[in-house]
């Protein structure tokens, strides 16, 4: 991996947080076989079921957890996580779809810890350069880890071009490069 950066801020909200990085490498997006990746997703839907302890789905703690670290954010009010829409369609009987390799495995990921990932949106987003998703890739490979690269963010560098991408394309763009692992 070339650079991880964590700014100063995010220390002062969550002084106590632990950080971990995964990094695949070697993903073929272009896989067809959706067989496998609904598999995968649905044996993660039954685990997921497990964090459902309280009736009311805000009161469960993995829930109220997410929910009180993006009160420290400074987001559009009521913005959510990730991790909290898919654990929502789990906890209705839903079913999570496959996207592509890439994505499916993510969300898996994110449902087997319940821990929301993915680039950023809105003017005001960080750049998500593509050189360290490769490198998060290549680090997922080695450990044998699942990788997705769920959604672009909305300025995406590659090479030494910055692209500002639309919301509704950012997850198709990153589906396009075919690089899940597992």
């Amino acid at each position: 991996m070339k650079k991880f950066v964590i700014e100063d801020g995010f220390w002062g909200l969550f002084p106590g947080a632990k950080i971990g990085v995964a990094v695949c490498r070697g993903i073929d997006n272009s896989t067809k076989d959706t067989e496998v990746y609904e598999k995968m997703l649905r044996q993660v839907e039954r685990e997921a079921v497990g964090y459902f302890k309280e009736e009311v789905f805000s009161s469960n703690p993995v829930i109220a957890v997410w929910r009180n670290a993006f009160k420290k954010f400074k987001t559009k009010k009521g913005a959510r996580s990730s991790i909290e829409a898919l654990l929502k369609r789990v906890q209705k009987g839903g079913q999570i779809g496959t996207i592509n390799p890439l994505v499916d495995i993510y969300n898996s990921v994110s449902l087997r810890y319940a821990l929301p990932c993915g680039g950023e949106s809105g003017n005001n987003a960080r750049v998500c350069d593509y050189e360290w998703v490769l490198s998060t890739r290549q680090q997922c490979i080695e450990y044998d880890v699942p990788f997705s690269f769920r959604q672009t963010g909305a300025n995406f560098r590659k090479g030494n071009r910055t692209y500002r991408i639309k919301r509704k394309y950012q997850m198709s763009q990153a589906a396009k490069a075919g690089i899940d692992y597992k």
